[in-house]
């Protein structure tokens, strides 16, 4: 099966968490079970390090894949990260085939507000 790569700018805040739901859909608007793919995410600065990763097969799982709700990519930002725009890409694995899915922009932002007090 072949997916079409959608582009997706998005933002999160230095310090927490990001989360993004991803769902492959059919024609039919039926979501497509990915429980049995490898679903994996990086975000790099403009000069290439990596920043932060999320993997379904990383221990533990920081992408949780369900049959009707897709991917649900859920990775702390940390906070030794700079505020910038960095590149970014969500790829899934079948049968050996890895086809990115969504890639972008995000854009780290500086934490305001401080909870721990």
């Amino acid at each position: 099966m072949s997916y079409i790569c959608q582009t997706l700018n998005t933002s999160a805040t230095i310090g927490s968490t990001f989360i993004l739901q991803v769902r492959l859909m059919e024609e039919t608007t039926a979501t497509i079970d990915i429980t049995a793919y490898h679903v994996a995410m990086a975000a790099k600065s403009k000069a290439g390090t990596v920043l932060f990763t999320a993997d379904s097969e990383a221990s533990p799982a920081t992408i949780v894949l369900d049959a009707e709700d897709g991917a649900t990519i859920q990775v702390l930002v940390p906070e030794s990260t700079t505020a910038q725009v960095a590149d970014y890409d969500v790829l899934i694995e079948q049968s050996g085939v890895i086809t990115p899915i969504i890639r972008g922009e995000i854009t780290l932002l500086r934490q305001i507000t401080d909870l721990s007090s």
